[in-house]
């Protein structure tokens, strides 16, 4: 590995490390960066298992503090479905994309995770109103989802594109000499 990816792959490191420190910063529920570290470590991660690895191991740390719950496999598997939505726009320059698949993540993370809390917790009876309350009641949820998804995928998309720039320039300045 040359000294630009390793320099690259520790700054997006760092990005995704000092997101999932967030966690431990008071928030409202659900505002939290654990899909956008995901969306971003499969846009920007060239190696796939860094992809998965790096974000998932981030959280997996900071859960060990928060500790874990039936439905965690649930936001598990939302998280690695996120990551495969970052390769799908891998390398992309348009924040827009970055924003619209934000969004995509959150309706995926609120459908996957509520209908687990559905099936997995004694909450709600186990019929079809129970699944719409089980829904409705995470709607207030679901809102932080969303703008958190958008503050944070924003955020690490304008940082560490900035940082892939300012790094090739100063690449390019180093090879012309």
């Amino acid at each position: 590995m040359n000294s630009s990816n390793f320099t690259k792959i520790a700054f997006i490191t760092l990005a995704i490390v000092i997101s999932a420190a967030t966690r431990f910063i008071p928030h409202p529920p659900n505002f939290t960066p654990i899909l956008s570290m995901a969306l971003i470590g499969g846009v920007f991660f060239n190696d796939k298992r860094l992809a998965f690895a790096i974000p998932l191991i981030a959280m997996f740390l900071s859960d060990m503090y928060f500790g874990f719950h039936p439905t965690l496999l649930a936001v598990y598997f939302s998280f690695l479905l996120t990551v495969l939505m970052g390769f799908a726009i891998k390398n992309t320059s348009n924040p827009i994309k970055i924003a619209g698949f934000s969004l995509v993540s959150s309706v995926m993370f609120y459908l996957i995770t509520n209908l687990a809390h559905f099936f997995l917790m004694a909450d709600y009876t186990k019929d079809f109103a129970g699944l719409v309350t089980c829904y409705s009641m995470a709607v207030p949820f679901f809102k932080w989802t969303i703008i958190s998804g958008l503050i944070y995928s924003l955020s690490l998309f304008y940082v560490i594109s900035m940082f892939d720039k300012y790094f090739e320039s100063k690449l390019k300045l180093i090879k012309i000499k």
